[in-house]
């Protein structure tokens, strides 16, 4: 069996002609905080070379909470709810995420976000209802659940654990 690593980076720190010269793929961080247009999508592929992989990041909506106390819907959204809210903003970074051809989601969870049996529960709910649409799920989980946990979530839910191997 052959391994491939790909090296990426999350987001372009340089235009990305040369990041593309550079490195094999790359983490569309931006999707984090809001999708691009279609037609920014669609440019993006067009420019980059064939082998070229872009990495979808799944919007905070989902994952994180909303703190914007003036959006009366709010707390429709974060912690991986099983709300109309957070399975809508779902399905639409899935279609995104068939625009530029990616075969990965990373899902980013928040630090505050408990190692306890409601969110694992949330987690569990959320990634058993999706449609994958033949993307790879990888999450993040906060770096203070155990790691018989990750494990355990991981392989219950056919996710795939990245960790910062900076982050201690």
């Amino acid at each position: 069996m052959t391994t491939t690593i790909k090296i990426a980076c999350a987001g372009y720190p340089v235009s990305q002609r040369t990041f593309q010269g550079r490195l094999d793929a790359v983490e569309l961080i931006q999707w984090f905080d809001g999708l691009p247009k279609p037609s920014t999508l669609e440019r993006w592929v067009s420019e980059a070379r064939k082998d070229f992989e872009f990495i979808a990041c799944a919007p905070e909506v989902i994952t994180h909470p909303q703190k914007d106390e003036k959006q009366s819907f709010a707390h429709r959204y974060g912690y991986f709810q099983d709300t109309h809210e957070v399975h809508g903003a779902y399905q639409r970074a899935a279609v995104a995420a068939g625009v530029v051809k990616a075969r990965t989601m990373l899902f980013r969870l928040p630090r505050e976000m408990g190692a306890n049996p409601e969110q694992v529960d949330r987690l569990t709910k959320f990634f058993k209802k999706v449609t994958r649409h033949r993307l790879n799920f990888v999450w993040e989980p906060p770096m203070n659940w155990p790691a018989s946990l990750v494990t355990s979530v991981s392989n219950s839910l056919n996710l795939f654990p990245a960790m910062n191997p900076l982050a201690g």
